[in-house]
């Protein structure tokens, strides 16, 4: 479509996943990051990782995707099966679109498959609230325990999450 793609472009997308992590990530990530980008590829390449990226179509993203939602968990959860989380699939795609611009932008593909692609919003679970009693009985519990009583008082009367109140310092507190 009048751009002119460059030798590497008959890499496979593995290929191509392989060293975009390699040069593009490795280097200006967080390790935590990069962990998790190289087990969103494997999910990648079990669907179109021998396929020519210059191939890759919007319609192969697409059904990539739905295979990835549908049975992508890898160990089975009685209560959520081999279904991926919506927002599991949306990192993966945020993920995969990011390689897939830099391989645009580095003229292996003419234009991004994963413009266009649909991806189901977040479905995030009802939150669930104590009523008056439950509050009540959670406070004489935790008042039991003069060594968690803080950390829980904390997390129940600021709203804060458990990885922002693990985080606190002193110096957080006036």
């Amino acid at each position: 479509k009048g751009v002119k793609l460059t030798e590497e472009s008959g890499m496979t997308v593995k290929e191509w996943l392989d060293k975009w992590l390699k040069e593009y990530c490795e280097s200006k990530l967080r390790p935590s990051t990069v962990y998790l980008y190289k087990n969103n590829c494997k999910h990648i390449c079990e669907y179109i990782g021998d396929k020519p990226i210059k191939a890759v179509t919007s319609a192969d993203c697409q059904r990539m995707y739905n295979a990835i939602k549908k049975d992508g968990r890898k160990v089975n959860r009685e209560t959520q099966g081999s279904e991926l989380a919506d927002s599991t699939v949306r990192k993966l795609h945020m993920m995969f679109h990011e390689a897939m611009n830099m391989a645009q932008i580095k003229r292996l593909i003419a234009l991004n498959p994963t413009d266009g692609v649909v991806i189901s919003k977040n479905n995030y679970k009802e939150m669930q609230v104590l009523n008056k009693e439950q509050l009540e009985m959670y406070m004489e519990e935790i008042e039991r325990d003069p060594i968690w009583h803080d950390f829980f008082y904390l997390e129940l009367t600021t709203g804060l999450r458990l990885g922002e109140i693990c985080a606190l310092k002193w110096e957080d507190f006036d």
